[in-house]
């Protein structure tokens, strides 16, 4: 029977049909991974590097609030510990000097709130905004990449 012979082939090449990135786990070490095991091309590494640039300056900005977020309720407490001090003091001699300077301390405290009341703001929203641009970006490689 010629049906039954036999042949030897030896694999030169292979490479993934496909693999999965998670969106948060994005890096750049796991990009230059895809790249030089043929998973992406440069320009789909790129673009995704525009991504992971926007994922991280989101992170960064939350770091930032959450520092902001921390040095105002130190702030919150500053203010709480001097109200306390004001219920006991008088308004006569050096206690009414001592709670003159107080109060315009508790003034200045204020106005720190108010500053990193709106420092907080001004982040939470810039991470914000990095974050619809790196999903945007995503959403543009996907439509220009598709399966």
């Amino acid at each position: 029977m010629a049906g039954h012979q036999s042949a030897e082939a030896t694999v030169l090449q292979t490479w993934p049909v496909a693999s999965e990135i998670g969106y948060y786990d994005l890096e750049p070490g796991r990009l230059e991974q895809a790249l030089a095991g043929r998973s992406l091309d440069a320009g789909a590494v790129g673009a995704l590097s525009q991504v992971l640039t926007h994922q991280n300056n989101a992170r960064r900005l939350d770091a930032q609030r959450e520092r902001a977020e921390e040095q105002r309720e130190e702030v919150y407490n500053a203010q709480s510990r001097i109200a306390e001090q004001l219920r006991v003091l008088g308004t006569e001699g050096a206690e009414g000097e001592l709670r003159n300077r107080q109060v315009r301390e508790l003034n200045g405290l204020q106005d720190r709130v108010s500053e990193l009341d709106s420092e907080v703001r001004r982040l939470r929203e810039e991470a914000g905004q990095a974050r619809q641009r790196a999903s945007a970006e995503l959403g543009q490689l996907i439509a220009q990449r598709p399966l």
